[in-house]
């Protein structure tokens, strides 16, 4: 089966503020930043070389655990396309 790289998902107790950081350390460009309609903030960059990263923080009422199996702080997953 062909794939390809997608994008990554991180989630952050703060995104604007974890945007930012990657602008300044790794020249990311925001792209999109908005509230999403259940009601986490989701900001949309790329990196130099096109790749997309997404981060957002916690949706309306989540509980964000430190490390677990439910939702959590950091990466929250990898997308890939495949056919």
């Amino acid at each position: 089966m062909a794939y390809e790289f997608d994008h990554i998902h991180l989630k952050s107790a703060d995104p604007g503020a974890t945007a930012d950081w990657y602008v300044k350390a790794f020249n990311f460009k925001i792209i999109s930043d908005a509230i999403r309609p259940w009601g986490d903030r989701f900001i949309r960059c790329e990196t130099v070389d096109g790749a997309v990263v997404n981060i957002s923080g916690a949706r309306t009422n989540e509980k964000m655990g430190d490390s677990d199996s439910s939702a959590h702080w950091g990466l929250e997953h990898f997308g890939i396309k495949v056919d």
